[in-house]
C-alpha cells in the first residue's frame, strides 16, 4: 500500500531527526495527481521559513535556507522526463552546502526507468552564508498543513521516503532506488520509511512517526522485472505472478507473487 495526502495530511516525526542534515540525499518514491500547479511539498524539515524541502513549485526545487542566498536545485518538469501525473515516479536531491555551484543535482526514474540526472537546471546554487538551523523543526512527508500555516498538501499516494546524511552517487541511488529497504550504512542514514499500510521505519534507526490524516491507498509501485518494490500498479483483488527479467543486480531473483487485499 500507499498513503494518499490530500490536504493537511501529512506523515511527521518530531523535533530532533534530521537536525541541521547539511550534506545530504532525499528520495521519495509518489505517484502525483496533478502536477499542473505548484505548492506541493513531498518531503521536508521546513517551518517558519527554515529548513530544508524537497516539492513541487511549478517546477521541481530542492531548497536549503542559508543568511544570504539559499542552496537551491531547480529544474522544470520538462527537463525531469520520467516526472507526471497519474504514475509512479521517484525522485532524488544530492546536496552539500560546503560544495560549489553545480555539485546540486536533482534525480529522476519510474517503474521502467533506472534514476537519470535532470536534462538541465534552471538553477544550480549552493548559495552563501550561515546555514539556518532546522532543529526547531519537524521532518514531515507529504504536507506542511498540520504544523505550518502554509498548507501545502503533496495531492499524491507517496510509498517511500529517504534521507541520508551522505551524497549517494547516481549508482548508489538507482541501486536504492529498487529497494524495499534501506542499503546505506546505518550511520548515514536518517530516515527510510516505508509507508505501507503504515508507516514502517526500516533504515535501523529509533524512528517514531505520526500519521495526520493520510490514508491508506491499495497502490504500490511493482515491476515483474524488478520484483523488490516497483511496478505496474496493482489494486485490491489483483493478482501478478513473474518472475524476474533483467531487473537490477540488487533484485530478488526468482519468481514472485504479488498479491494486492482491500484490508
Amino acid at each position: 500500500m500507499s498513503l494518499l495526502f490530500n490536504a493537511n495530511d501529512e506523515v511527521a516525526v518530531a523535533t530532533g531527526e534530521a537536525d541541521d542534515t547539511d550534506t545530504g540525499t532525499m528520495l521519495i518514491w509518489l505517484y502525483p495527481m496533478d502536477v499542473g500547479v505548484g505548492g506541493k511539498v513531498y518531503l521536508e524539515k521546513y517551518v517558519g521559513g527554515e529548513g530544508k524541502r524537497l516539492r513541487l513549485n511549478t517546477n521541481i526545487e530542492f531548497l536549503l535556507d542559508r543568511d544570504t542566498t539559499d542552496l537551491s536545485i531547480i529544474a522544470s518538469p520538462a527537463n525531469m522526463s520520467t516526472f507526471g501525473a497519474d504514475k509512479w515516479c521517484c525522485l532524488a536531491a544530492v546536496y552539500d552546502a560546503a560544495g560549489a555551484n553545480g555539485d546540486q543535482k536533482l534525480y529522476h526514474g519510474d517503474i521502467n526507468t533506472d534514476f537519470v540526472e535532470a536534462a538541465a537546471y534552471g538553477t544550480q546554487a549552493v548559495g552563501s552564508g550561515d546555514v539556518v538551523t532546522d532543529a526547531g523543526s519537524d521532518t514531515q512527508v507529504g504536507n506542511t498543513g498540520a504544523t505550518d500555516p502554509a498548507d501545502e498538501p503533496a495531492e499524491a499516494r507517496i510509498a517511500i521516503a529517504a534521507w541520508w546524511s551522505e551524497e549517494l552517487t547516481l549508482a548508489e541511488l538507482i541501486e536504492q532506488q529498487y529497494s524495499l529497504s534501506n542499503t546505506r550504512a546505518k550511520a548515514a542514514t536518517v530516515f527510510f520509511v516505508a509507508l505501507f499500510p503504515t508507516p514502517e521505519e526500516r533504515s535501523g534507526q529509533s524512528v517514531t512517526w505520526v500519521v495526520t490524516g493520510a490514508t491508506g491507498s491499495p497502490w504500490v509501485p511493482l515491476n515483474n522485472s524488478r520484483p523488490t518494490l516497483l511496478g505496474p500498479e496493482i489494486e485490491a483483488g489483483d493478482v501478478e505472478i513473474g518472475g524476474r527479467d533483467g531487473g537490477p543486480s540488487n533484485a530478488w531473483g526468482g519468481s514472485h507473487i504479488g498479491i494486492a487485499l482491500d484490508v
